[in-house]
């Protein structure tokens, strides 16, 4: 296939609203200049948000990785060569800024603080525009190292291939990472969000995708999480970054031992994180789900149209040690960042993925139940939604990742969502989770006015490994008005 085949031309670019110009998003500083970042190996201009130049700009298309690897051998070579020449960088120079460490290390800068702190950008409306840009910035510098503007990043479709990717595990190639702890079964339905028989009734592949505004409060769920910062200093994550994105990281990640031989995986940690080459396929997939989500205008019009939100920038590091700035406003039309999806279908075309019952009976072998509750089900009209709110969650500092059952009184009954918890460095974390139950309750039989809520401990690693200390707070069924 021919490099056009995966770049659209400049009108196609520019008829989504146009790249960004290198002045609005290439800043040297304040009452400096907007200079041309520079690569030394390469000796090639680059302007960010422009392509290979002004005259021809170029919007590439992001694939599915093992389309990549089979259907785009030569690009995907590339890929790997441009990311091993960031890590020997790395190993000769650990500040070394076009180092794939010096890269990994933005992602710690402004996801590995705490919660209420102004960078952090989880667990509020920051998450999705501030991690488009960091891997629209990753992917430009892939492509210059690479001298080949043509290379996307790939992503990881694991609502269909629910095992890592064997391109990330083949140890003679820099996808590879040796700190990956996680277990060997397969993702389960719960972890990426699919409910089969949902699903079948025309249903969403992912549930996160029902989520009918972007940013929400405390009594609401929503797709992107709440403002930051809020009044009531409360922050907990969208739909999206509750599931899958946090059980993906974790079951990437795993842990493995104990006591002071207890080792957490790269992924299982915010500090660390984006030093494994999969977070850019996992994270090239929730930015694909976004793009989804965002392709039916009822959600797209939710998005924050407020200065605040749209005009906020994120800072990042060039190759060469410039800074960059992107806005939220630049984040909102992919074309302009330079990249499409091949695809905004869930499966990618491909049969949806269904654990199977014999991979179910080995997850659930390996999981514990920590807690079984009754909660009363509140009468609601037709405009009400029912919220699970499970407050006041205080998690160890491990990696943790929960399932959420609810059914009739004395039966687990369906998984309707979870949460979990990757590590931001050695916090212990303190936490909340609203999951909407409207459908579960609907199931029950009419009349039921008590349902039991069970909550289940995936296991994250090979090794048999004690249950992780989680505590809670109030577990309750509230009616709200859609």
């Amino acid at each position: 296939m021919t490099d056009q085949a995966d770049t659209d031309d400049h009108h196609a670019a520019t008829r989504d609203g146009g790249p960004p110009s290198r002045r609005d998003v290439l800043r040297r500083g304040a009452g400096i200049a907007p200079g041309v970042a520079v690569l030394a190996t390469t000796g090639v201009a680059f302007e960010f948000g422009t392509g290979a130049s002004e005259a021809a700009p170029r919007v590439v298309v992001r694939r599915e990785i093992h389309d990549m690897q089979l259907s785009h051998p030569q690009r995907f070579r590339k890929l790997c060569a441009a990311i091993g020449e960031m890590k020997r960088r790395s190993a000769k120079d650990p500040r070394d800024p076009a180092g794939w460490l010096a890269n990994a290390d933005i992602h710690k800068q402004f996801c590995s603080v705490p919660a209420a702190n102004r960078r952090q950008v989880h667990f509020s409306w920051w998450f999705l525009p501030w991690h488009r840009a960091y891997l629209s910035v990753t992917e430009r510098k892939i492509q210059e190292i690479a001298g080949d503007p043509t290379i996307g990043l790939p992503y990881w479709n694991y609502s269909v291939h629910r095992f890592i990717p064997s391109a990330y595990l083949d140890r003679d190639t820099p996808l590879f990472d040796k700190r990956r702890f996680g277990p060997k079964r397969p993702l389960s339905d719960a972890e990426v969000g699919f409910d089969y028989k949902k699903w079948k009734r025309g249903g969403y592949g992912v549930a996160a995708l029902s989520a009918r505004t972007f940013t929400g409060n405390p009594d609401v769920t929503s797709f992107g999480g709440p403002r930051h910062p809020n009044k009531t200093r409360t922050y907990f994550g969208g739909t999206l970054e509750s599931i899958p994105h946090n059980p993906v990281h974790n079951y990437v990640g795993g842990e493995k031992g104990t006591g002071k031989k207890a080792q957490t995986g790269d992924m299982s940690d915010f500090d660390t994180a984006a030093r494994d080459p999969v977070f850019f396929g996992h994270h090239g997939n929730i930015d694909r789900l976004w793009e989804i989500w965002r392709s039916k205008r009822r959600n797209r019009v939710t998005e924050p149209r407020v200065s605040r939100f749209l005009d906020h920038t994120f800072p990042f590091t060039w190759l060469d040690g410039l800074p960059i700035e992107v806005s939220v406003r630049e984040t909102l039309a992919t074309r302009g960042l330079g990249y499409r999806y091949d695809t905004l279908d869930v499966f990618g075309g491909r049969p949806a993925a269904q654990t199977s019952e014999a991979e179910s009976v080995a997850a659930q072998a390996g999981a514990t139940v920590l807690l079984t509750t009754t909660v009363a089900v509140p009468r609601a009209g037709r405009a009400d939604s029912l919220i699970l709110r499970i407050e006041d969650v205080r998690l160890p500092s491990r990696p943790v990742s929960l399932t959420v059952y609810l059914g009739r009184r004395g039966e687990r009954g369906v998984p309707v969502g979870g949460f979990s918890s990757v590590l931001s460095g050695s916090e212990p974390l303190k936490t909340a989770s609203l999951i909407d139950v409207t459908d579960a309750v609907g199931a029950l039989p009419r009349g039921t006015d008590q349902a039991t809520v069970t909550i289940v401990a995936e296991s994250l690693s090979e090794d048999p490994l004690p249950p992780p200390q989680v505590t809670f707070g109030s577990i309750r069924i509230v009616a709200r008005r859609r």
